[in-house]
């Protein structure tokens, strides 16, 4: 169920590392106050979320595809999980307030708030398959330098069977974007150092995302066998 955490903290860790990242500074962008009133006008027409995905994904200046996960549970706990991401903070104690803020907004919408790191930021349940989630989400943060980004979390798992009873297969995919053209060049250089950190902030979360569903689906067995 590391999958789940991968939603959530596998969002909140890329949101903290796209905030940490992705500088959105204050220097102004390329063609700013000489667009011609098309490209004006062009700029106005609002992005769907599945335009914004599609950007991320293609034009990501981070990518990182994680190796594929086996956690002991059944489609319905892992779908659970999956389409519930605030369970996953309430049933792991090891994230406080003061580390972790997350808002339930419902619809598949979350607000996130780290306070280390003064980072907000949102996400949501914008695509699902049958063995597959799409969250896409936006982070800032404040501090010496502004910070902004966009992260798009692919989850895609199968479900098999062994005499042990049911498992899941998770593969998860994360694709952070930039906006600034200078922060992406820089990120770009320094990848050699912040994809292991990168890597190593999604396993922990995974971890504590793989306790959490495991748990629950020991439970529930462990009721099934009650008289």
């Amino acid at each position: 169920m590391r999958i789940i955490y991968t939603i959530p903290c596998t969002i909140l860790v890329c949101l903290l590392c796209v905030v940490a990242l992705r500088a959105e500074s204050t220097l102004p962008h390329e063609g700013q106050g000489g667009a011609t009133p098309q490209e004006k006008a062009a700029s106005q027409v609002k992005a769907t979320p599945q335009d914004e995905i599609k950007a991320t994904i293609s034009k990501s200046t981070l990518a990182r595809t994680q190796k594929p996960l086996t956690m002991r549970t059944d489609r319905e706990t892992l779908e659970f999980f999956i389409e519930h991401v605030e369970e996953l903070t309430k049933q792991e104690k090891g994230f406080t307030d003061k580390e972790l803020i997350l808002d339930a907004r419902g619809d598949g919408k979350y607000g996130i708030q780290i306070p280390p790191k003064k980072i907000i930021g949102d996400f949501s349940l914008v695509e699902r398959q049958a063995d597959k989630a799409i969250y896409f989400g936006h982070g800032k943060a404040e501090s010496f330098l502004h910070f902004a980004g966009t992260i798009v979390l692919e989850v895609g798992y199968t479900m098999l069977n062994d005499e042990l009873g049911s498992y899941a297969d998770v593969k998860t995919g994360v694709y952070l974007g930039f906006d600034n053209p200078a922060v992406a060049v820089l990120t770009v250089i320094s990848s050699p150092i912040l994809n292991p950190q990168l890597d190593k902030l999604i396993a922990k979360f995974t971890k504590r995302t793989q306790q959490v569903v495991e748990a629950a689906y020991a439970k529930k067995i462990g009721e099934q066998g009650k008289p």
